[in-house]
């Protein structure tokens, strides 16, 4: 019976050793702060701040603007988008500054969806300004814009051309050259 009660022993000094362990690295995790995820690592010049902002020249870096939405973007380039069928940025709350160039061929296709432009929602502290949107092609069903389709940010110094389309059959259906709604 001596090794029964030795083992019991054993097993409750290592469980409390468990717990214990269990205690810091709960402890460990609530005090430590969790740096902000890099994840999306958007490639190419600059790093996302107001003094040093992302420079896009690519479709393919314009379309990264998803995977941090409340950055400070900036055109290095005009962007074709004739190749591709754009799907709206959701909730846009960074700056978005075209200095001066030109996005060209934004086609976005979505009858069933409300909120539909590049932007799908400029929120308040979004801002988009020095842009041209040439040729687009936009068709939503409610809310439809070429920048966004709903704002309540800043837009300035931005020109578009196009069609612009809310196929909705409500009293609500919000079409526009530039803000839906």
């Amino acid at each position: 019976m001596l090794p029964l009660i030795k083992e019991f022993r054993l097993n409750q000094k290592l469980t409390s050793y468990l717990k214990l362990i269990l205690v810091v690295i709960i402890l460990a995790a609530a005090i430590v702060p969790v740096a902000p995820s890099r994840a999306h690592a958007f490639y190419g010049t600059g790093n996302g701040t107001e003094q040093n902002p992302y420079i896009i020249t690519t479709a393919a870096m314009l379309d990264g603007i998803r995977t941090n939405p409340n950055a400070y973007y900036k055109l290095g380039a005009n962007i074709q988008l004739t190749d591709r069928t754009w799907n709206p940025i959701a909730n846009f709350s960074g700056v978005f500054d075209g200095n001066g160039y030109t996005i060209s061929g934004l086609t976005i296709n979505q009858p069933l969806s409300m909120n539909v432009g590049f932007f799908g929602n400029l929120m308040a502290t979004g801002i988009v300004r020095n842009v041209r949107l040439m040729d687009v092609n936009i068709i939503g069903n409610r809310n439809v814009g070429s920048v966004t389709g709903t704002s309540f940010g800043q837009i300035s110094n931005v020109f578009a051309s196009g069609s612009v389309e809310a196929l909705g059959e409500g009293t609500y259906d919000y079409a526009s050259g530039l803000v839906g709604c």
